[in-house]
């Protein structure tokens, strides 16, 4: 349906047209979980993309306490960046 069309929708003589209401707020439920949903998504992306690193970082250089703050501190830090 073109926009003029759906424009025309929402005014009656009336007032506002529920049902098209109704459509609106679904649709704009639709695009707010979406967006939602990516965002979620690239956050656990590039959480577990920084704790893979982390993890490995431990296995290599975790001699003493401070190399291990410092590991974490770029852990914090990549995810911060990203």
């Amino acid at each position: 349906m073109k926009a003029r069309n759906q424009v025309k929708l929402f005014k009656t003589s009336v007032g506002v047209d529920s049902g098209a209401l109704r459509l609106l707020h679904f649709a704009r439920h639709g695009m707010s979980h979406f967006v939602t949903m990516l965002d979620a998504h690239v956050r656990s992306i590039n959480i577990e993309q920084s704790w893979i690193l982390l993890e490995q970082e431990f296995q290599s250089k975790a001699k003493s306490v401070d190399s291990i703050y410092e590991a974490h501190m770029g852990y914090l830090n990549r995810i911060m960046v990203r």
